[in-house]
């Protein structure tokens, strides 16, 4: 039986990969510090590029306009931190102030997989929801432009959520030291005037990362993910995971 707190996010990514037959995939793992991640709202560490290669880039950039509008990208990649499912557990539950955390669980309650490890299942979404955005972009045969197009206000609005995070963040920069301490443990530690400030800024992040997750395009990403819990057997990669049937 392997240590669940080590079971590395690459592992069971590769294991998702391998139960859906996944292999033109890019999955690429950077490594982070997981002390220096900076929080800015709905900014995340883990992310779907549509043009991943430099030189690819390079290449695009130099087409004509009427080029570009046909381009299809060859070097789109999922990026996802290097760090174990343990760890990146934590970062949602000590280090990230918009209630992710919370909100993911809510989505996915109703499926009846809470008698796996919560670790590993977090992982499992998040991928699934990076490979959501994946679909999307082969639903317009990886035409940049068009995904891109379609997407337009969808982006407008993330850029304008991004800026209010940004913006509030700003705002409560005095107290960056108390919201250093809005985790489980820490948060005993706040007084009662110490919360009572800090609420309006959890709140302010609570309902921005709520108005994001309610982006059209992340709804879809994150219905996708749902209907793929359901459909995968999470049984199977959770015994090769662990040695736990």
């Amino acid at each position: 039986m392997k240590n669940i707190n080590r079971i590395r996010c690459v592992d069971i990514i590769n294991e998702v990969k391998l139960n859906l037959s996944l292999n033109d995939i890019t999955v690429v793992f950077d490594d982070i510090n997981i002390n220096e991640i900076p929080n800015k709202g709905i900014d995340s560490f883990l992310y779907f590029n549509t043009m991943d290669s430099e030189k690819e880039k390079e290449i695009y950039n130099s087409l004509s306009e009427e080029k570009k509008l046909k381009y299809k990208t060859s070097s789109c990649a999922i990026h996802y931190p290097n760090i174990s499912a343990y760890e990146l557990s934590s970062i949602y539950k000590n280090g990230d102030y918009t209630g992710l955390y919370d909100i993911i669980n809510e989505m996915i309650k109703d499926l009846h997989i809470n008698s796996y490890s919560s670790e590993i299942i977090l992982v499992i979404f998040t991928f699934l929801h990076e490979l959501g955005h994946w679909k999307q972009l082969a639903e317009f045969d990886y035409v940049v432009c068009d995904f891109n197009s379609h997407y337009y206000l969808d982006y407008q609005t993330e850029e304008k959520l991004s800026k209010r995070a940004e913006k509030l963040y700003e705002d409560y920069k005095e107290y960056h030291h108390l919201i250093e301490k809005l985790n489980p443990v820490d948060i005993q530690s706040l007084s009662e005037e110490e919360v009572r400030i800090l609420e309006p800024f959890v709140f302010g992040l609570n309902r921005i990362q709520r108005e994001y997750r309610n982006i059209p395009k992340e709804m879809e990403a994150d219905n996708f993910a749902k209907k793929m819990l359901q459909n995968i057997n999470l049984k199977t990669i959770i015994y090769s995971l662990t040695g736990i049937d």
